[in-house]
């Protein structure tokens, strides 16, 4: 056993807090959820489960989970990834029919974007459908920049610093 001195504050603390949690909560359930929760906050755990020993069981354990309720959880995936939908297809249509000089801004891009590669003239037609694509990319960034600030900081609750480029690099790689 570690001696006293070895231990960092904070998990003692932890400690002494799950003790008082132990002698004022009656409920089980409600006593496993604050043990948990305690020693999540302090490892900064994003989930973490009790394993409880029962021996009449087939396995000899039970879990204990503390899963956030699924269905809450999963409605506010889907706001979210709603949320975002709307802004990419809503901006990107607005963007596609919005006037600019005269003509349709996705006509001015694709008459740009052909004198760009080179191509020449072309009708209005091909030029809108040229643009599609490139107003596509700011509209789809936004988009995902959304639904990754959305899901990190309201649906999963991620409030880490540490990660966060590296996670973002993988949310929009995936």
């Amino acid at each position: 056993m570690p001696a006293l001195e070895n231990i960092d504050r904070s998990s003692l603390l932890a400690l002494v807090e799950i003790s008082r949690e132990i002698n004022s909560i009656q409920d089980t359930d409600e006593l496993l959820s604050k043990i948990l929760q305690i020693a999540m906050q302090t490892l900064a755990a994003e989930r973490g489960f009790i394993l409880l020993q029962a021996p009449e069981t087939e396995t000899g354990f039970v879990a204990w989970l503390n899963a956030r309720p699924i269905a809450k959880q999963f409605l506010k995936f889907c706001v979210a990834g709603g949320t975002s939908t709307v802004i990419d297809v809503g901006l990107h249509y607005t963007l596609m029919f919005m006037n600019f000089g005269g003509q349709s801004l996705s006509v001015a891009v694709g008459e740009w974007w052909s004198q760009l590669v080179g191509t020449g003239a072309i009708d209005p037609d091909k030029a809108q459908k040229l643009a599609v694509p490139i107003l596509k990319i700011p509209t789809a960034s936004l988009a995902i920049v959304n639904s990754f600030v959305l899901n990190r900081y309201w649906t999963f609750k991620i409030r880490d610093k540490e990660e966060r480029g590296v996670q973002f690099a993988r949310f929009v790689v995936v």
